[in-house]
C-alpha cells in the first residue's frame, strides 16, 4: 500500500469516525475541520473523499508548519526528556537498590 492511500485509510478509520462518535456523544453537529501541512504524503483530494461526515480539510501555507505545528514547538522534546528521565528512574532505582 503506498503512503497517499495509507493516509486515505487513517483520515477515513481513524480521523472522521472518531470525530463522528465525538460529535455524537456530546450532542453536536457531525462535522470537522482537518489544518494539515503540505507534505507529500498527504494526498490533495481529502476534501473530494466520501466520509461518514462533512470534513473540510485546508492545507497549510507551505514553511510555516515549523512555527504553527504544536510538535514543533516542544511538545516532542518535552516526551523525550519525560522519557529519558523515567528511564533513568528506573535505571537508578535498579542499581542502588537491595538487588544491586
Amino acid at each position: 500500500m503506498d503512503t497517499m492511500k495509507t493516509f486515505q485509510n487513517l483520515f477515513t478509520e481513524y480521523f472522521c469516525l472518531p470525530v463522528k462518535r465525538y460529535c455524537k456523544i456530546k450532542k453536536l453537529e457531525s462535522r470537522a475541520l482537518l489544518l494539515i501541512d503540505n507534505a507529500s504524503s498527504h494526498p490533495t483530494n481529502l476534501s473530494d473523499l466520501i466520509t461518514c461526515i462533512p470534513v473540510e480539510v485546508v492545507f497549510l501555507p507551505p514553511n510555516t508548519t515549523a512555527f504553527i505545528q504544536p510538535m514543533d514547538q516542544g511538545a516532542i522534546s518535552n516526551l523525550k526528556a519525560y522519557y529519558l528521565g523515567g528511564t533513568f528512574r528506573q535505571m537508578f532505582e535498579k542499581t542502588d537498590g537491595e538487588e544491586k
